[in-house]
């Protein structure tokens, strides 16, 4: 749903919510009513003013042990900064099958 919601982020209506429920054979009777009676009403506005409160002006947000990252959302770049917070953070070796995402290994306390 998220993909659909974002390739459909010009058309959010209460319609069209239901609509893509029912494209991806999910219960469009159960999101139509969860719409109709705005049951995740109170959810969703804890949320948005939670973001608020942290700092969230737009989406995506990044936040690296709690702190909001400002910079650039390339890969190298988001690792870097992950780098400068915990140099003891090593990337791990994966053969490369398309993109390359690494996996990072976060030491136990115990390995520090």
């Amino acid at each position: 749903m998220h993909d659909r919601l974002f390739a459909g982020q010009n058309e959010l209506e209460d319609q069209s919510l239901v609509r893509y429920a029912r494209e991806l054979d999910l219960d469009a009777e159960v999101v139509a009513h969860a719409l109709a009676e705005q049951t995740q009403a109170v959810r969703v506005e804890e949320q948005h003013q939670s973001g608020i409160a942290s700092g969230v002006a737009g989406t995506p947000t990044f936040f690296i042990d709690g702190l909001r990252y400002d910079g650039s959302v390339s890969l190298e770049k988001m690792l870097a900064a992950i780098r400068r917070l915990h140099p003891e953070v090593r990337v791990a070796e994966a053969e490369a099958h398309g993109p390359r995402i690494p996996r990072i290994r976060w030491p136990r306390k115990d390995e520090r």
